[in-house]
Order: structure tokens, then sequence, then C-alpha cells
């Protein structure tokens, strides 16, 4: 990778191995009681869509999560892609974390599914949840950006697409600002394009602000044109994970798309991986694995 190739991708997508750390005040709230639920969708190689939706305890409420497209007997096909990630806090019910996969037209034969990992945990001072949209349009990448009010922080993230694509558009970016102000959400169609409009919505869950609150990005070891990457990012000094994100550079070609985004179910770290959907020789840089941290 060359250092202009280089300048772009850190520029793109502030790949980088650092924490945003910010100093406690007083008051500044804590993360308690977390939980980690999960949901598979059913598996069968002809569905076009899965969609698989975690619930945390009536008592919690959902502040982020993630999971991914799940494939079985070995067969690690591509032709899969990622739609929806979203955290949901409805008018009356559960909270949840749902995750969809659409199957590209003409895609895997083989059985394969999707899983929802819910982030639960006590109520904390502030909670909501902030959506922003793109502009609807045939455009081969978009991006949007939702961003938490002043005095607020992400505490979690969250990405959908809305296109009737049959898997011709899936994302690429679902991670927050090294600031933790921002959720930045990409959709991208795949290498032959997708004719009709469409739009990528970001979902920022907001809170108060967290003690010991901070944000670190680790890259993947891979950053040439590898056919699949991942990369895995954990909390530091004595820190506790809460949330993520993962993400391609912005200037990922429409080939790649994200596989698998989630904090583990012993909430320890986040693992991210992502793959070529279709095989090119173009260079797609590293990922990021992204972890949300605070005492």
């Amino acid at each position: 990778m060359n250092c202009a190739d280089a300048a772009s991708v850190l520029a793109a997508a502030a790949l980088v191995q650092v924490a945003t750390v910010h100093p406690a005040a007083a008051a500044d709230a804590a993360v308690t009681g977390l939980e980690i639920w999960s949901a598979s969708s059913t598996n069968d190689p002809l569905s076009q869509t899965e969609t698989a939706e975690a619930f945390c305890p009536t008592s919690k409420r959902v502040i982020g999560g993630g999971g991914g497209v799940e494939w079985f007997l070995n067969d690690y096909t591509h032709d899969v892609v990622l739609t929806r990630m979203q955290p949901v806090h409805p008018f009356t019910g559960a909270d949840s974390f749902v995750v969809t996969g659409e199957r590209i037209n003409g895609g895997t034969d083989t059985d394969w599914s999707v899983k929802a990992y819910a982030v639960c945990a006590d109520p904390l001072p502030g909670l909501h949840i902030v959506t922003a949209a793109s502009t609807p349009s045939s455009a081969s990448s978009q991006l949007a950006q939702a961003t938490c009010p002043d005095e607020e922080v992400v505490v979690g993230t969250g990405a959908y697409i809305y296109a009737n694509s049959s898997g011709q558009v899936g994302l690429q970016v679902m991670r927050a600002s090294m600031t933790g102000k921002v959720v930045y959400a990409q959709g991208h169609e795949d290498a032959d394009g997708y004719a009709s409009s469409w739009f990528v919505m970001a979902v920022a869950v907001c809170a108060d602000m967290i003690d010991g609150y901070a944000v670190r990005n680790v890259p993947s070891d891979g950053d040439d044109s590898e056919s699949s990457k991942a990369a895995e990012a954990t909390c530091l000094d004595g820190r506790i994970p809460f949330g993520g994100g993962g993400a391609v550079a912005f200037t990922a070609p429409g080939a790649t798309s994200l596989r698998w985004v989630a904090l583990d179910d012993v909430l320890d770290e986040v693992h991210v991986s992502a793959i070529e959907n279709t095989p090119t020789s173009t260079d797609w840089d590293y990922i990021v694995a992204q972890v949300i941290c605070g005492f």
C-alpha cells in the first residue's frame, strides 16, 4: 500500500489504534447490569432474506448489539450481505436488536442464517435513539451520520439499508466517530451496481456521559485484496466493553461488505469480519473493529 493510499484510508475511516478518553465528572453515569442475549434465524438455502431479533429482559434497555451472517458445512460462500443492524426501543414491550441478511440473486445454495446479539443494561440517564438518513438516490455508495446531542455520547451503533435490491446493496460501515459523538453508516451497491433508488440509515444509541468513556479502533492485519479480513478490539486500563462497531474503509469497492460485527457473548471483545462478495484484485485496505468502553 503506497503513502497516498494509506493517507486516504486514515483520513476517510480514522482506522487508528488509539483511545479517545473523556475525563470523568462527578455526575458521569456507570453502565451496570450488563447482559447479552442472542437469537438466530432459521437456515434455508432458498431464503432470499433472513432476520433474527434478540430481546432484552423487560427490566433492561438495549444499549447496542450486533451479529452477522453464519454459514454451515464450512462452506463460507460470500454471496450474502448484511442490510440491517438495528437497536430497537419500542413504544411498548421489550427492547431488542435486529439483524437482517440478504442473499444476492443467484447466490449460495448452502444453508445460511443470521445471528443477532442484544447488549442490555440497567436504564442509563438520558438514553435514547437518534437516526439520520442519506438522501435517497441511485448513487453507488451512500453515507449517513447520526449525531448525539451536546453532553451526550454514543453507547451503541446501528445501520440499515432501505432498498428492494435482492442483496445488491450491503452494509460496509457501522461505527462511531473517535469523539463518540457521531455514528457513521455506509452502504454500497455490489460490483455490478443497482439501478433503483435506495438510502442508508445511521442509528446512534445516545446517553449522558459515561464514567471512563473511551472509543478504541483496532485495524485488521490484512490490508490488501484478501477475500476476507478480521479484527478484534478490547478495552484498556480496566475499562469494560459495552458497545462497538466495525467498518471497511469508506473508499472500499462495492465488491466488499461487513459480514460480522458483535461484542462476544462473554462481554470481552468486539469481533469484526468483512468479505469480498465478488472476487476483486483491488486493494481495499484494512478493516477496523471498534469497542466502546467505560467503568
